[in-house]
């Protein structure tokens, strides 16, 4: 392609003029610039190919140019295109990637050291607006943001004021960072990496609209929540008070643990040597409300399979029997070594141990049986004096305590109650089916036309609420419905 090598259309930036007409590439030794409009090339000036040394330039419309100018300096010029004549000069960019706005004299920067986006005013050569989010645009002085809540905003430039705001139409969600209802499901809590909700379900009114979470526990008090790190902003657990809005930060977590909420409970693990996570780690247990230490143990390999299943207040550990981690484990745990003695080959066997999360002691252990391999655990959960497993060949089985397979239905992943079990039975996570634990009979199957997203049991398990990707909510009755009755939306 005029003379470019096949190879350099995966090595070489190339950029295109905003009118399709010009297309410049940049090579270590050569430059080239194409008009595509004549399918020929065109002579680039040395004020053009200067800019284009550092790999950091582009188009600003279709008569204006960009490019560091000097080294590593982070400094930036301006030019006329094709003609190389200096338009503005010195523009302080740093490491961040400049972009064209649709009109109007600013550069469009991603990232700036703290915020995700900024805008640049040429005239002034000077940051005008960071944002945390990255949507951001310019038509002359109005400015168009999303703002950290999701509503779009348009404000003036030159007063830095908000002319209006407006909320995009409901569109259907994508994954969940967080997902959780109330135990009488009154309460919603929804969340994805950058923002988050709570809704009342008796009313349908969002209560709150705040920045992205990573978990949830809801108490008489409100709801407790692990709020994401945003610029200047640390990782913080929350209270959001209901019925009444208020937000009370309760603690934040230090960029040198690693953390996560599961329900009432805050996982933290912290290696003996800091960043050093091949060597011993410390598992610690905390109370997300007041961050009080539960209890802590060391384990020697952070490969180990984990799992916290806050229903039933436990941290399901599983090791390969075959691995050395568990070979020395066994040393130390005579009823572990009892349990191992009916496998003279290790091969495909799995300890699992539940530890109570209250205060880590040992629940129960359980030797498993995969067929040497044949199957490999996904998720593992402690419901009552069961174990519940989704497996590799997408199925999944409840064992009993003593490692006997009692069910297996086909299925990706699983909720129960104390005497239900909702199976999401397919990729696309539109048809669940409800068992009864103590029959393993299918009492009902659920079809919705929409991806499930939140899947919650009342306290009693006498109710179920969906939350499908299209912003519905459905109220089931377990014990009489078949089919999904919409409710608040």
């Amino acid at each position: 392609m005029f003379g470019l090598e096949k190879r350099w259309e995966h090595e070489l930036p190339i950029r295109f003029s905003p009118d399709g007409r010009y297309l410049v590439a940049h090579a270590l030794l050569n430059s080239v610039g194409v008009d595509l409009a004549s399918r020929s090339t065109i002579p680039l000036s040395n004020g053009i190919k200067n800019l284009m040394e550092q790999n950091v330039f582009t188009f600003l419309g279709n008569d204006r140019f960009i490019g560091l100018k000097d080294g590593y300096s982070g400094n930036a010029r301006i030019v006329k295109f094709p003609s190389g004549e200096t338009v503005a000069d010195d523009l302080h960019i740093g490491n961040a990637t400049p972009s064209s706005v649709v009109r109007g004299n600013y550069i469009v920067l991603r990232p700036l050291k703290k915020n995700p986006v900024g805008l640049m005013d040429v005239t002034r050569k000077e940051i005008v607006v960071a944002s945390r989010n990255t949507g951001l645009d310019v038509w002359d002085n109005s400015c168009i943001a999303e703002l950290v809540d999701g509503t779009i905003a348009n404000f003036d430039l030159s007063t830095n004021k908000t002319v209006e705001q407006a909320q995009l139409p409901q569109a259907p969600l994508a994954r969940l960072t967080a997902g959780g209802a109330s135990p009488d499901l009154n309460w919603l809590a929804m969340s994805q990496r950058t923002r988050g909700g709570v809704w009342n379900l008796q009313t349908g009114q969002l209560v709150y609209r705040v920045m992205g979470f990573g978990g949830t526990y809801f108490d008489p008090g409100g709801l407790y929540a692990d709020f994401y790190k945003v610029p200047d902003s640390h990782r913080t657990v929350g209270e959001l008070s209901l019925p009444t809005p208020h937000f009370e930060a309760k603690q934040t977590l230090e960029d040198k643990v690693w953390a996560w909420q599961s329900g009432k409970y805050l996982v933290e693990n912290v290696p003996e040597h800091e960043k050093d996570w091949n060597g011993n780690i410390t598992t610690e247990i905390h109370d997300v409300r007041d961050g009080k230490l539960l209890w802590s143990k060391q384990f020697s390999d952070i490969g180990i399979g984990r799992s916290v299943t806050a229903e039933s207040h436990a941290l399901v550990l599983f090791w390969p029997a075959a691995s050395k981690v568990f070979s020395s484990l066994v040393k130390d745990d005579p009823d572990a070594a009892a349990k191992l003695k009916a496998y003279h080959d290790k091969e495909g066997i799995v300890f699992v141990q539940a530890i109570d999360l209250e205060n880590g002691k040992v629940q129960s252990t359980t030797v498993l049986d995969t067929g040497k391999n044949s199957f490999r655990i996904e998720s593992i959960k402690l419901a009552g004096s069961r174990l519940i497993i989704a497996d590799s060949q997408h199925r999944v089985s409840v064992y009993s305590l003593e490692g006997k397979r009692l069910a297996t239905v086909p299925g990706h992943s699983f909720h129960f109650s104390s005497d239900r079990m909702l199976v999401d039975e397919d990729s696309q996570s539109e048809r669940l089916s409800l068992y009864d634990m103590s029959t393993f009979e299918k009492r009902a199957q659920y079809v919705f036309g929409s991806p499930v997203i939140v899947a919650e049991f009342s306290a009693d398990s006498k109710r179920l609420l969906i939350t499908t990707a299209d912003q519905t909510v459905y109220l089931i009755d377990p014990n009489v419905s078949s089919t999904a009755s919409s409710v608040n939306q």
